[in-house]
């Protein structure tokens, strides 16, 4: 007697973007939360993949329209120098950290590539060359960039935060495969109120398609039953150019 297996793999739905209307619920959410929150805490927007800082400076308006007594800094991270300038204006105004840097499992320097399309500039030489039109640009320019261990920003966050929200914006063009097992196993990610991810399934060679699938279905669940605290809700942003 034959048998035959068949293993069915869940394949992740579309979502909106972070700017998109889940997005807008979980900014909405953590605005509430920061405006209950004690004067004695910190709230921290955490913009990592900042680019010219367009999401962290919505949030951070939000909070001011909403009002709040409490401290809120933003934490960006964006090694693309033409962005610097913004970047380290608006965590000055908040009181925040700009790191010129990648966040990466440790600290270190990589290779970073940059796209003709800037926001597609990325740790991955595949998305920032398919973002460059690779029929006319066979190469992409390369940069050597500092990286910062992501889990001990988080977890010095979570400490200073001192129960005050958490938001964390994770735009890091298939570095995110990379960074979020580091997180997990760390505890880190625990320590996020709001997640925000975005996911470039596509960018993956064919030998780790399958656990990066594993890994977006299993991460809510990993938080759920890992997690003393999880976080209260997490956002998808999969565009279909990206993972489909």
């Amino acid at each position: 007697m034959h048998l035959r297996l068949l293993v069915l793999f869940a394949v992740p739905v579309p979502c909106d973007a972070s700017g998109g209307e889940q997005g807008e619920a979980a900014i909405s959410q953590f605005v509430k939360l920061v405006h209950a929150a004690y004067p004695v805490q910190t709230s921290f927007v955490i913009d990592v993949g900042a680019n010219n800082g367009q999401w962290a400076r919505h949030v951070l308006e939000r909070v001011r329209e909403y009002g709040t007594r409490m401290r809120v800094e933003p934490i960006l991270f964006e090694p693309q120098k033409e962005y610097a300038a913004s970047l380290r204006q608006l965590a000055f105004d908040w009181g925040g950290t700009f790191h010129p840097a990648v966040a990466w499992t440790r600290a270190t320097n990589l290779t970073f590539y940059v796209s003709n399309f800037k926001e597609a500039s990325s740790l991955s030489e595949q998305i920032a060359l398919t973002f460059s039109k690779p029929e006319v640009n066979a190469h992409v320019r390369r940069v050597t960039v500092p990286a910062v261990n992501l889990a001990n920003v988080l977890r010095s966050c979570a400490w200073r935060a001192k129960g005050g929200p958490i938001i964390l914006k994770l735009d890091v063009e298939a570095a995110e495969y990379d960074l979020l097992p580091r997180l997990l196993i760390t505890g880190a990610l625990c320590r996020c109120t709001f997640l925000l991810i975005e996911w470039h399934l596509n960018a993956l060679p064919p030998e780790r398609k399958l656990q990066g699938v594993m890994l977006r279905n299993a991460l809510e669940d990993l938080l759920t039953r890992g997690c003393l605290k999880p976080p209260q809700l997490i956002i998808h942003d999969e565009d279909f150019l990206n993972n489909f």
